[in-house]
C-alpha cells in the first residue's frame, strides 16, 4: 500500500478545509519544504493517526486528534493505492488504518528518547524482529509460541467474561423491573463452588414468588386486612337425610282400615280440581271429630254419602283416630323438618358461592407466591337440584296421600361431590392464610433474597448445561494463563539478561551516531533505572553522566533522537517494501557538515522502503537531500505553506534560497488589487523582515553580528550599526527618500518583529498590523530595495516575470498536447 494524497483535512490545527490540488500525487520519495508555522508538524502527526498501534497506540491517537481538532467535525482522509481510503476518526472497524508507518517528529522524540526533562530510551519491539543472536532467536520463538497460546486462552476466557457481562445485563434489566433504581451485584466471575444445586425453573419460580411477596410486603396493612378477610370466609357442607326423605315421599296419609272411607274420599278427590286438594286436606284432621259427632246424634250415616254406618262406625272411629292422632302429625312434622333442611342447604349453596368468589379474588392477588393453585371446582349447579327436592316435599305436604316415586341417587351423589369440592376450597383457604401469615417479612429482607436468587440464576445461566461446565472451564483457563505468565516471565527474564549482554539499543544507536558524524561521546543504558536510563560518556572524560538535559547540546540531542529512530526502524522492520517512513526536521541545530551526513544517511537507509516523506524548513538540508533521489519519476517535491500543500514553486526549484520565493510572494501581494489581508498577515511581515535581512546581508557582506559570531545579522542590527544613512544618495523612490528611509526601516522592523516565526499564536493586540499598514510596508519594502540597488531590483523583477512566462508556456503546452 502506498499513500497517494490527502483527500481532505478538515478543522485540524492550521488546516481548515484542505483538499488536494497538486499536479501530481505522492510518489516513492516525497520532499516537502515549509517555513516555521506552515503546518509541517501537524502534517507529520496525521500519519501517526493511521500507523499501527504498536508504533502509535490508539489512546495516543485519540489524544493527538483531540489536541489538533478545532471542531467536532474535524477529520482527515487519505487516498491509497487500489483506491483504498483511510479515515480518522474511524467510521467502521478501522483495522485497515493500522499501517506499517514510522514517524520521526517531536512526538517520537518525547515518547522514545527525551521528553524535555529526562532521557529515557524505549526498548525496541523485538517481538517483531529477527535478530542474529541464536539465543535471542530461540527465546523469541519460545516467547512467541507462549504468547500465542496465552492469547488464545485469554481470548477464550474473554468470551466467557463477555458472556458473563451480557447475562448480568440481561438479568439486571429484569431486576430493575421490580427495583428501578437498583443493580445486581456480581462483580467477579463465580467460582466452581458457587454453582447452585437448584434448576433454572425452580429459581425462576422462587424469584416470582419472592417478587410477589416483596410487592405485598410494601403494604403490611393490606396484607393483614386480607388475612382477616380470608379468616371470615367459610364454606358449609350440605347434609340431607335421604332415607327419611325417601320414606316420606313414598308414604301416604290414607286410612288403611277404612276402605269405604278411602274409596269415598278418593272418589271425592277425583271429582275436585287438583288445586282444591289443599282445601280438602284439612278434612282429614277433623274427620274423626266429624264421625264422632255423627255417632253422638245417632245419625250413623256417612256425611258424604248417607250410607248406613251403624255396624262399622265404632271401628272406623277407632282406626281413624289412631291414625290421625299420631301418624299424620308425624307426617306433617317430617315435612317441616325436610323443608327446613332443604332451605338451609339452599342458603349454604348461596353463601358458599359468595365465599368462593372472595377466595378467588384473594387467590388471584397472591397467585405468584402459591405453590398450589386454587382448586378448579364448580359449586353453582346444586341449587337447581335442591330446588327440585324442595318442590317434591312441598307437593307431598300438600297431598299426603300422594305417592312420589323419585330417584334420589343422582342428587345424593351430586351432594357428595359438592361436599368434596367444599372441603378442597376450605383446605385451600387455610393454606392461603398460612402462606400469607408466613410472608409477613420486611421489604429489605425480601430484596436481599431476590438478589441472591438472581445471582444463582446468573451463575446457572453462565455455566450452561452440565456437559458445558463453563465456570470450570473459565478457571481452568485462568490456571493455564497463570502458567503461561510464569513461563513468559522466565523466558523474558532470560531474554532481557541476554539483551543486556548485547546492549542492542545502545550498540545500534552508537553505530548511527558515528554515521551522523558524532563520535565525541558514547551512550549506554542504565538497566537498573527506568526513570532516566541514558548514560553518557564523553571521550575525554571517565565520568558517566546521567542527566541528558544538562549534558548534551540541542544539536546532540537531535542527533541522538534521530540515531535512535534509525536504530529502531532498522531493527524492527522486517518488510521494507510495505513500510512507510515519515521524517520531520531531523536536523535542528546541526551544522552544515552534519546536515549533509544526515541527508546521505537517510537516502542510504530508507531508499528501499515503500515510501519516504521528508519535511523540513531548512533549504540547505533539502538541497543536500534532493540529488540523492535522482529518479524524477519516483520523486515529488512540494511546498507546505499556511495549511496548504502545493507543487514546489519555480522560485524554490532545486531548493535554492527562499529569498526569491518570499520576494515573489511580496510582489504578488503588492500587485493584487484585492489581496487577502487576513491570510497575508500570517506570513507577509515575516517575509518582509527576512527579505530585507537577506538583501542587506549580501549588500553589506554582513552575515553575523559583531557581538556573536553564531548569530545572523538581523534587521535591527543593520539599522543601528551597519547602514550609514548620512552617506546615502539624496534621491527618492516612491515614498522612500534619504530623509525618511531610517524611520521607514525602523517602522518596518517594529511591525514585523513580532512575526519572526510566522505563527499567529504569538500575536497579540500590541503587534497587530492593520490592512493599510500591511500594504504600506509591503510597497515601502519594494521601494527600499529599489532605492538601495535599482539594478538588483530590476533584474529580480525580470527573473520573476520570466519564471511566470515560462510557467504559462508550460501550462499552454500541457493543455495543447
Amino acid at each position: 500500500m502506498s499513500i497517494l494524497k490527502f483527500i481532505e483535512i478538515k478543522k485540524l490545527s492550521i488546516f481548515d478545509n484542505f483538499s488536494w490540488n497538486c499536479s501530481e500525487d505522492f510518489r516513492k520519495y516525497n520532499l516537502i519544504f515549509g517555513f516555521n508555522g506552515s503546518g509541517k508538524s501537524t502534517l507529520s502527526n496525521l500519519f501517526n493517526l493511521i500507523a499501527k498501534n504498536q508504533n502509535f497506540p490508539s489512546e495516543k491517537k485519540q489524544d493527538l486528534f483531540d489536541d489538533l481538532k478545532c471542531s467536532d467535525d474535524a477529520k482527515v482522509k487519505f487516498l491509497c493505492t487500489d483506491k483504498e481510503t483511510l479515515l480518522y476518526p474511524l467510521t467502521g472497524d478501522g483495522h485497515n488504518n493500522n499501517k506499517s508507518i514510522y514517524v520521526f517528529n517531536s512526538n517520537f522524540v518525547a515518547d522514545h528518547v527525551f521528553d524535555g526533562r529526562k532521557g529515557k530510551i524505549q526498548k525496541f519491539n523485538v517481538a517483531e524482529t529477527v535478530l542474529e543472536d541464536p539465543e535471542i532467536v530461540e527465546l523469541n520463538e519460545i516467547i512467541e509460541k507462549k504468547e500465542l497460546d496465552k492469547g488464545k486462552s485469554e481470548s477464550e476466557q474473554e468470551e466467557y467474561k463477555s458472556s458473563f457481562e451480557a447475562i448480568k445485563q440481561q438479568f439486571n434489566k429484569k431486576f430493575r423491573e421490580t427495583f428501578p433504581s437498583g443493580n445486581l451485584r456480581n462483580p467477579n466471575f463465580p467460582d466452581v463452588q458457587s454453582i447452585p444445586t437448584e434448576n433454572k425453573s425452580d429459581l425462576e419460580l422462587a424469584i416470582r414468588q419472592k417478587i410477589s411477596e416483596y410487592q405485598i410486603s410494601k403494604d403490611q396493612a393490606a396484607l393483614i386486612a386480607d388475612i382477616e378477610k380470608l379468616g371470615n370466609v367459610s364454606f358449609s357442607q350440605i347434609s340431607l337425610d335421604f332415607p327419611s326423605l325417601k320414606t316420606l315421599l313414598n308414604t301416604t296419609a290414607r286410612e288403611k282400615a277404612v276402605t269405604t272411607l278411602k274409596s269415598k274420599i278418593e272418589t271425592f278427590q277425583a271429582k275436585v280440581n287438583e288445586e282444591d286438594i289443599s282445601k280438602i286436606e284439612p278434612w282429614y284432621r277433623f274427620g274423626k271429630l266429624l264421625l264422632e259427632k255423627s255417632n253422638q246424634t245417632d245419625e250413623t250415616t256417612c256425611p258424604l254419602c248417607n250410607s248406613n254406618l251403624n255396624n262399622t262406625i265404632i271401628d272406623l272411629i277407632k282406626e281413624f283416630g289412631e291414625y290421625f292422632d299420631s301418624s299424620y302429625e308425624e307426617f306433617k312434622q317430617n315435612i317441616a323438618d325436610h323443608t327446613r333442611q332443604l332451605a338451609t342447604a339452599q342458603n349454604f349453596c348461596t353463601a358458599n358461592k359468595d365465599s368462593k368468589t372472595t377466595l378467588q379474588q384473594e387467590a388471584t392477588k397472591y397467585n405468584a407466591m402459591l405453590e398450589n393453585k386454587m382448586p378448579d371446582v364448580r359449586i353453582d349447579g346444586l341449587t337447581s337440584q335442591i330446588k327440585t327436592l324442595t318442590d317434591l316435599v312441598d307437593d307431598k305436604g300438600n297431598n299426603s296421600s300422594k305417592i312420589i316415586d323419585f330417584e334420589l341417587t343422582n342428587i345424593q351423589s351430586a351432594i357428595e361431590n359438592y361436599n368434596e369440592d367444599i372441603k378442597k376450597l376450605t383446605d385451600f383457604k387455610d393454606e392461603l392464610i398460612s402462606t400469607l401469615q408466613a410472608r409477613r417479612k420486611s421489604p429489605e429482607t425480601l430484596e436481599t433474597d431476590i438478589r441472591r436468587l438472581y445471582s444463582k440464576l446468573i451463575i446457572l445461566e453462565l455455566n450452561g448445561h452440565e456437559d458445558k461446565n463453563n465456570v470450570k472451564k473459565y478457571h481452568e483457563l485462568s490456571s493455564q494463563i497463570a502458567t503461561y505468565n510464569n513461563e513468559l516471565i522466565q523466558h523474558s527474564t532470560a531474554k532481557m539478561q541476554r539483551l543486556r549482554a548485547l546492549k542492542l539499543e545502545a550498540k545500534k544507536v552508537g553505530e548511527y551516531l558515528e554515521k551522523l558524524g558524532i563520535n565525541h561521546f558514547t551512550i549506554d543504558l542504565n538497566e537498573e533505572d527506568d526513570n532516566e536510563n541514558i548514560l553518557i560518556k564523553y571521550n575525554n572524560s571517565e565520568k558517566i553522566r546521567k542527566r541528558l538535559r544538562n549534558t548534551l547540546s540541542d544539536g546532540e540531542k537531535t542527533a541522538l533522537a534521530f540515531a535512535y529512530f534509525l536504530s529502531k526502524v532498522t531493527t524492527e522492520v522486517k518488510d521494507k517494501g510495505n513500510t512507510i517512513i515519515v521524517i520531520d526536521d531531523p536536523i535542528s541545530s546541526l551544522d552544515d557538515n552534519r546536515l549533509y551526513q544526515t541527508a546521505y544517511l537517510i537516502h542510504k537507509e530508507f531508499k528501499d522502503y515503500r515510501q519516504l516523506f521528508i519535511l523540513s524548513h531548512n533549504l540547505l538540508f533539502m538541497k543536500f537531500l534532493n540529488p540523492n533521489f535522482r529518479v524524477k519519476t519516483s520523486k515529488s517535491c512540494y511546498l507546505i505553506n499556511r495549511g496548504c500543500i502545493s507543487d514546489l514553486p519555480k522560485s524554490l526549484q532545486n531548493f535554492q534560497s527562499p529569498y526569491f520565493y518570499m520576494l515573489e510572494s511580496l510582489l504578488e501581494f503588492s500587485s493584487d488589487e484585492t489581496p487577502n489581508y487576513e491570510e497575508a498577515r500570517k506570513y507577509l511581515p515575516n517575509y518582509i523582515r527576512r527579505i530585507l535581512e537577506t538583501f542587506f546581508s549580501f549588500k553589506y557582506a554582513q552575515l553575523t553580528t559583531k557581538s556573536n559570531a553564531n548569530q545572523s545579522a538581523g534587521l535591527e542590527y543593520f539599522i543601528s550599526d551597519i547602514i550609514d544613512f548620512e552617506t546615502l544618495p539624496d534621491t527618492s523612490v516612491g515614498k522612500i527618500s534619504k530623509d525618511n528611509i531610517q524611520d521607514k526601516l525602523s517602522n518596518i522592523n517594529k511591525l514585523c518583529d513580532g512575526f519572526s516565526h510566522g505563527n499567529t499564536q504569538h500575536l497579540d493586540e500590541s503587534n497587530f498590523i492593520t490592512d493599510d499598514a500591511l500594504r504600506n510596508i509591503a510597497l515601502e519594502t519594494i521601494d527600499i530595495i529599489e532605492y538601495f540597488d535599482g539594478f538588483h531590483s530590476t533584474n529580480l523583477k525580470k527573473l520573476i516575470t520570466k519564471q511566470t512566462e515560462d510557467d504559462n508556456v508550460e501550462v499552454a503546452i500541457t493543455a495543447a498536447g
